[in-house]
């Protein structure tokens, strides 16, 4: 059974990534201050040029009548002038909502796979290997699967990243397969061996993918897990650069 509350955290992580990737500053639960404490949302993105103020609501449909009057106050807190003002931006920057649906019921495990895999969109491989990856907190095991799940995040853009690099450089369409099919393929056609091969103490991305399934049923990692995960996200980072350079230069 799916745990709702992790699942949603799992979908915060994925769309403060999508924003950050548009080079959009991200807060999390916000404004936090004693004069707005009625006035929470889930995510809050403002653009670089301080134009655009998106105020992110996850909302489950299935709740009926309580999602509708949601939707009704966020758009009605669009026009509240304390927005401009709490955030530092322009009187005149835009302030739009953006919904995104959940739903909390049982699922069976190949249906939550299938919505994980079309979280992750195709960027260009070349903007995602040159990103900064974050520091591996490893305090406690919240921190700790923190770590692991952003980690997986960031792999399963670089996997999708990869085969769209490719299937362009080849001329090839693309299909909707699983992030671990990709995988797969990335392994034969640019002959890369996985890191299991290299190092045998390390545990293979498909039982680390499994985890992160357990982690959004309520499990936390330990502090291997995350350093396991870490691990495989340096070398896949290092494999793809000397891959991508090597097409281009043919």
């Amino acid at each position: 059974m799916v745990n709702y509350y992790d699942y949603y955290h799992y979908q915060v992580e994925l769309i403060k990534t999508e924003y950050t990737l548009k080079e959009y500053a991200v807060y999390e639960d916000s404004p936090r201050t004693p004069s707005y404490k009625n006035f929470l949302f889930d995510l809050v993105a403002i653009s670089k040029d301080k134009k655009e103020i998106i105020i992110i609501e996850i909302v489950n449909k299935r709740h009926g009548n309580h999602y509708r009057k949601r939707i009704s106050m966020m758009e009605e807190l669009t026009t509240h002038p304390f927005l401009h003002h709490y955030f530092n931006v322009d009187k005149d920057a835009q302030i739009l909502v953006d919904f995104r649906y959940i739903d909390n019921r049982e699922s069976e495990q190949s249906e939550i796979n299938a919505k994980i895999q079309e979280k992750f969109s195709d960027d260009n491989i070349a903007i995602i290997l040159s990103e900064r990856i974050p520091p591996l907190y490893l305090n406690n095991e919240i921190t700790a699967t923190n770590s692991f799940i952003r980690d997986w995040i960031y792999i399963a853009r670089m996997i999708r990243s990869m085969i769209s690099f490719h299937r362009t450089q080849n001329n090839h369409h693309r299909n909707k397969n699983s992030t671990l099919d990709y995988f797969n393929l990335i392994l034969y056609e640019f002959d890369i061996h996985p890191l299991e091969q290299i190092n045998a103490e390390v545990r293979d991305l498909y039982t680390l993918y499994s985890i992160v399934l357990s982690v959004i049923e309520g499990n936390k990692v330990s502090e291997l897990e995350a350093r396991e995960m870490r691990w495989h996200l340096k070398y896949l980072q290092q494999q793809f650069k000397i891959k991508t350079t090597s097409e281009r230069n043919k």
